[in-house]
């Protein structure tokens, strides 16, 4: 038995299509507006191109001595 009388049923479910078809209508508009930006942008471009570790270059030596000593120790 549901305590809820029929128009309020039916006006539950009126709300809850009309938030389906926002959230559509949401997820449409923030698509469309990405494909703008991206397209402004040039595109989809990556900063760091992907390497292969054969084509990686090597990293400079660590240098782990102090070269100068602190201003505490002056």
């Amino acid at each position: 038995m549901n305590p809820l009388p029929p128009a309020t049923r039916r006006a539950n479910r009126w709300l809850f299509a009309a938030l389906i078809v926002f959230a559509l209508a949401l997820a449409v508009a923030c698509f469309l507006w990405m494909r703008g930006v991206v397209r402004a942008n040039g595109g989809i471009v990556d900063p760091q191109p992907r390497r292969t570790s054969f084509q990686r270059e090597p990293l400079p030596p660590a240098d782990f001595v102090l070269r100068t000593a602190p201003p505490c120790l002056t």
